[in-house]
């Protein structure tokens, strides 16, 4: 059995949007994961960069 596909429905398939998400909710998630990432690699580098001029141990290396 040939399934015929109608001009009608290869156009809707070949214009519609599959996961369309207009509140902008995913964006936000994801803006606010980057900033968490961004934190937690600041704080890093000031940590790191703490430990290495001895101002956390205190100790000259």
């Amino acid at each position: 059995m040939v399934k015929r596909v109608t001009e009608k429905r290869r156009r809707r398939t070949q214009t519609s949007q599959i996961f369309v998400n207009a509140s902008g909710g995913r964006r936000q998630l994801l803006a606010l994961a980057a900033m968490g990432v961004a934190c937690v690699c600041v704080g890093y580098l000031l940590l790191m960069a703490a430990a290495l001029s001895g101002v956390v141990w205190g100790g000259p290396w």
